[in-house]
């Protein structure tokens, strides 16, 4: 399974626990996946379907009006960066309203006719359970669109209801919500939630600008969208912090909507062409907001990592954040728990986060802050370790060159090795052989890569816990990923080149011959330190290929056969073409793995996203351009 189906299935499966009132990962680690899907392959079709598909088949519909999702930014400088992009003038007036963090639901106001979002284009009818929430209805003839949510003070009345699909009570308002809209026939639980209407679509009301919409809205919601009128310009972080804190007192939200007011440049910016989200309005859901609890930490583990290093983690109370149950935080490095006195007994404060682990934001009472450079402000420097022996195999223990980092002397240690043998199969994407897998081989005895990728369908049948099977399953997998591997894709699994991924020593294939520092540099994406670590690494390399039964592809040569193109590095983000790669080289161009000095051209799927690339490409000048650009130019 690669990358791309790897994240699809996640994002499926959370949809999944999701319809049935369930939260198996938290809001942002959500948005991520969908965030990395989104610049892996940012036309699959999985992304325009941005709800949850219905379950009853009875009442799916094919939706009245398109229920589009909202682009997300999480800074200020994006924000700024989305007005530039779309040249959104600062004294542009914007309506900010809160992101209620509920079901998302359509009606049509004139019969009271409902709607789950679905997936976008098919939703669920839901008029039956709209009428116990909220029976009142306009004579107008328009949509309005809205959230199913419900109070705190309501919430706590009934969380203790049990969700039948688990026999466990709802973790959070959202997910009683899913669960409740999703039931055949309408729970009277229902009537402790809220309809709560911000959008208008059609009728008289169409051409009205944001803030008249959202008072004819209130007209018929039990309770009011509140809103803040401001020019864009006069938009700051700490406002939207201000606000966010103010709206979240009734009610869960997740961040801040930002939209244009005025009608016209509503309608003239339009929709992504993508996506159907609108050009005029953003999400602001900043690391600002995130939940916040106290804990305290029980213990203090190590995990070693296949360079040596011991990597803290920290045990604590069982905290609910977000409705998943946190019992673990990163402690980033043997630096951060150094600098903070972290240790059992510590009172901590943790944050939700875009990491599967969630962070700490306050060690007994002082706070993590971070300069303008974005480095930990340590309040202490003693440097002086907490750990002395390595918890896996008893070695000593150091800092490493720049004391950030508890790392193993041993080179022999079994953390470091098992961490290896993980890494190397993650990297193949070799189904069904994970971490538990790679446990079991290497507490048998087949301790390196080398005599795992030697072992017979015999040898892994003769295991515990290796049926028939599994062992010709097994075997098969490993196998099929060893059959015309690519290059660059073997040397970044060998963990020889750290620092190093496919996509950058990709671009190094079509040497012959070992380049030098200089020529590797001028590859758009290396820097001097980069260049030395392809170097430095690439004799471990060859030694550690030289026993192992694999077939590598062979490379294409792509020769240059003109140099209209020589000194020029393409790059391309959110979208991949082989053949017009292949065109570039043969022109005498080169291809890039990222924005830098040495790059000259950025291609992308669609111009305007505001994505990091492309904001990067702006400040160094260089040129932005769309694939059909791009194709209009090679003809």
């Amino acid at each position: 399974m690669n990358k791309i189906e790897q994240l699809k299935k996640e994002i499926a499966e959370a949809n999944l626990a999701y319809r049935t009132g369930e939260s198996i990962i938290l809001d942002s680690e959500y948005d991520d996946l969908i965030e990395e899907l989104e610049q892996l392959a940012p036309h699959d079709e999985l992304l325009k379907k941005i709800g949850h598909t219905p379950i009853d088949e009875s009442r799916k519909r094919k939706l009245p009006i398109t229920m589009a999702s909202m682009n997300k930014i999480k800074t200020l400088e994006e924000y700024k960066d989305w007005l530039r992009l779309k040249k959104i003038p600062e004294d542009t007036i914007m309506i900010c309203t809160p992101k209620f963090d509920g079901l998302s639901l359509c009606t049509l106001e004139s019969n009271g006719d409902a709607w789950t979002r679905g997936d976008g284009v098919e939703g669920q009818l839901s008029t039956e359970h709209l009428r116990i929430i909220n029976p009142k209805q306009s004579k107008q003839d328009f949509y309005s669109v809205g959230e199913v949510i419900m109070s705190k003070k309501n919430w706590e009345r009934v969380k203790n209801i049990i969700n039948p699909r688990t026999g466990k009570p709802y973790k959070n308002p959202r997910n009683m919500a899913a669960g409740k809209m999703n039931d055949k026939h309408p729970s009277p639980t229902l009537k402790d939630f809220s309809y709560v209407r911000y959008g208008l679509i059609g009728g008289v009301y169409q051409t009205s600008n944001k803030e008249e919409q959202i008072i004819v809205l209130n007209e018929l919601n039990d309770h009011q969208v509140k809103y803040k009128k401001i020019e864009a310009g006069k938009i700051t972080t700490e406002m939207l912090v201000d606000l966010y804190k103010e709206w979240l007192v009734e009610f869960e939200i997740d961040g801040i909507i930002i939209e244009i007011n005025d009608s016209k440049l509503r309608e003239k910016l339009g929709r992504e062409t993508s996506t159907e989200n609108p050009c005029y309005a953003r999400a602001f859901k900043s690391g600002s907001f995130e939940m916040t609890k106290e804990s305290k930490i029980l213990g203090l583990i190590r995990q070693v990592s296949k360079l040596g290093y011991l990597k803290p983690v920290a045990q604590i109370e069982p905290t609910e954040l977000d409705g998943a149950t946190v019992r673990r935080v990163t402690c980033i490095n043997e630096k951060f728990v150094v600098g903070y006195k972290i240790h059992v007994g510590s009172k901590i404060k943790v944050k939700r986060s875009g990491m599967v682990i969630p962070l700490i934001t306050e060690v007994d009472g002082v706070k993590v802050e971070k300069d303008k450079k974005g480095d930990f402000i340590f309040p202490y420097d003693d440097n002086k370790l907490t750990i002395h022996k390595c918890p896996i195999c008893n070695g000593e223990v150091t800092w490493n060159e720049n004391k950030v980092e508890a790392i193993c002397t041993n080179p022999k240690c079994v953390g470091i090795n098992l961490g290896k043998i993980i890494s190397f199969f993650e990297i193949l994407e070799v189904d069904g052989v994970g971490e538990g897998v790679c446990e079991i081989l290497f507490n048998s005895g087949y301790d390196t890569i080398e005599k795992i990728l030697k072992m017979s369908e015999k040898d892994m049948f003769s295991l515990e816990g290796f049926a028939e099977r599994k062992s010709e399953k097994t075997f098969e997998n490993i196998h099929s990923k060893l059959r015309d591997i690519s290059l660059s894709k073997l040397q970044h699994a060998s963990g020889c080149f750290p620092g190093l991924g496919s996509k950058k020593l990709l671009l190094l294939e079509h040497f012959e011959n070992l380049p030098s520092a200089e020529e590797i540099i001028k590859i758009g994406g290396f820097s001097d330190i980069s260049a030395k670590a392809y170097l430095d690494g690439i004799n471990n390399f060859n030694n550690f290929i030289k026993n192992l039964p694999i077939t590598i592809k062979k490379t294409e040569k792509i020769m240059a056969k003109t140099n209209s193109l020589e000194g020029q590095v393409y790059v391309f983000t959110g979208v991949r073409r082989k053949d017009l790669e292949a065109i570039i080289q043969e022109k005498g161009g080169k291809i890039g793995s990222g924005i830098s000095k040495t790059s000259t051209c950025l291609v992308m799927a669609e111009k305007g996203s505001g994505s990091a690339k492309e904001i990067k490409a702006e400040q160094l000048g260089q040129r932005i351009i769309t694939v059909q650009e791009l194709e209009n130019e090679l003809k």
